[in-house]
């Protein structure tokens, strides 16, 4: 088998996706999956990849037990077989896939962050009752593999967050906008169940309003209707003059300039 080692000098807390086009730091072969101590050539913050196939002699389901410190995963002819990822001690866990007869791909992610090392690939045939290490016999590398190895510290990808979610601490100190409130009108027929502080058009008397405070803060409080109709606002308030009466008599007697014709009697 083939075990290559990756020296990433940081701590972590699981199995991770190396970025690609990295020579490690180690490459050698190996007959069996049994190491410990000094077999990876680092002590401590390294990734291992163990490349191979395994061979079996009949089809049957076949339960393999992978012991760890600290996580690994086992996959074989492409399946997920056993994932025993996270930080922990040198513990098992075993499981179980049906193979064909022959030869088939084995793969062994595994990270170590401190303290103990440890990586221990068992099985258990059809028809057997205990597990024991896979033999040399039923492991294999492919021909022709090229060993290069380049010292210094391999970079890993960065992970990334999940769209939608932040963290708790994002969440308490997160700004808020202020909303805009709404004042209850006085009941009347033609009165609006809310209206917006000061207005008298349609979007701020019907329905809820939606502009920033600050553009109606200063406005006068008041209802929109009085007595059932619109309450007018003084013009000489909102535009500095006065307007003319239409289809009134000005302040002289004369008739104003927007009158109608007079009738014609009949």
């Amino acid at each position: 088998m083939t075990l290559r080692v990756f020296d990433v000098q940081n701590p972590l807390d699981k199995i991770c996706t190396l970025k690609p086009a990295q020579t490690p730091n180690i490459d050698k072969l190996m007959p069996t999956i049994n190491w410990s101590g000094g077999d990876f050539g680092i002590e401590d913050n390294f990734v291992a990849q163990v490349l191979g196939n395994v061979t079996v002699p009949a089809a049957g389901t076949y339960t393999f037990r992978l012991t760890s410190d600290d996580g690994s995963r086992l996959s074989v002819a492409d399946q997920l077989v056993i994932n025993h990822d996270g930080l922990h001690g040198a513990t098992a866990k075993e499981g179980a896939v049906n193979l064909a007869a022959g030869i088939h791909a084995l793969r062994i992610d595994h990270f170590e962050r401190g303290g103990g090392q440890a990586l221990t690939l068992e099985w258990r045939v059809p028809c057997a009752s205990s597990f024991t290490v896979v033999p040399n016999s039923a492991l294999s590398t492919d021909a022709g593999v090229v060993r290069v190895t380049a010292p210094g510290r391999k970079e890993v990808r960065e992970r990334r967050r999940q769209p939608g979610r932040r963290a708790a601490a994002d969440q308490r100190c997160a700004p808020t906008t202020p909303r805009p409130t709404c004042v209850p009108a006085p009941s009347s027929p033609r009165s609006p169940a809310w209206t917006h502080p000061g207005g008298n058009g349609p979007d701020q008397t019907f329905g809820r309003s939606t502009a920033p405070i600050s553009s109606w803060a200063a406005k006068p409080v008041g209802p929109s209707w009085i007595d059932g109709r619109p309450a007018s606002r003084s013009p000489t308030a909102s535009t500095g003059r006065s307007r003319r009466p239409v289809n009134a008599e000005s302040s002289t007697g004369s008739p104003s300039p927007r009158a109608g014709r007079p009738r014609r009697p009949t």
